[in-house]
């Protein structure tokens, strides 16, 4: 595709039943995320856990959106919802002024999701890649009960959502009814914590940072996650 971001389609991949980790019960999003995932059958709210997984000069690696990515890297999203739905990933606007739906192919129907189940977005063997053109790019990804027309996403004002930022001394922005917890690494820029965003620091190998938890509180409204990327 010519906008800043390629996409190579193959159909989403379910990776198998994760165990539902034992957190600590100071995080309220984390606590209203784990309430969902035990109880799939009654919408409580509508929550989801993601990672961006890294692809840059033959090694991967576990980053979040304060990451500086440059021309060739090429990013995955690694996505555990706490509901069953649909999965849907638009560009709101590239570096060359483009928007596009890029999860999933226009007539395809692989984007289904399972609570408590992780896919990768897209598929192993399938990524987005950043192309030479510098500068920053807002991709939104969408989680809803309901299956959508991913076209009726490409608006920014479309629905109320999450702003990640992505440049340091930048703050992201939640609305009423999100909540949103996100772990860093020790050497990751951080952000001021507000009433409705919680920041944690990762210790050690295995609870590296990148880690990103969003619930709404509206059960039957699409939870919109909007994520501002550098790209050098």
């Amino acid at each position: 595709m010519s906008s800043v971001l390629e996409r190579t389609v193959f159909s989403i991949l379910a990776v198998g039943l994760i165990v539902l980790p034992a957190v600590a019960a100071d995080s309220k999003t984390k606590n209203l995320y784990l309430e969902q995932a035990r109880k799939p059958d009654k919408p409580l709210n509508t929550g989801v856990k993601y990672w961006i997984e890294l692809e840059r000069d033959g090694k991967t690696s576990k980053v979040s959106h304060r990451t500086a990515f440059k021309k060739d890297d090429r990013i995955r999203f690694h996505v555990i919802p706490n509901m069953d739905g649909f999965a849907y990933i638009v560009m709101l606007q590239g570096s060359n002024g483009d928007n596009s739906v890029l999860f999933p192919a226009k007539g395809a129907s692989e984007n289904k999701i399972h609570a408590n189940k992780e896919i990768v977005i897209p598929t192993e063997g399938a990524n987005l890649k950043f192309d030479d053109k510098a500068g920053l790019e807002t991709l939104r990804l969408v989680f809803s009960r309901k299956d959508l027309d991913p076209d009726s996403q490409l608006k920014p004002t479309s629905g109320t959502a999450v702003m990640l930022a992505a440049k340091p001394g930048k703050k992201s922005f939640v609305p009423n009814g999100y909540s949103v917890d996100i772990t860093t690494a020790k050497n990751e820029s951080k952000e001021p914590a507000t009433k409705s965003l919680t920041l944690e620091t990762a210790e050690g190998r295995a609870a590296e940072g990148g880690e990103v938890i969003v619930v709404s509180d509206a059960p039957n409204r699409p939870l919109n996650v909007d994520i501002a990327l550098m790209h050098e």
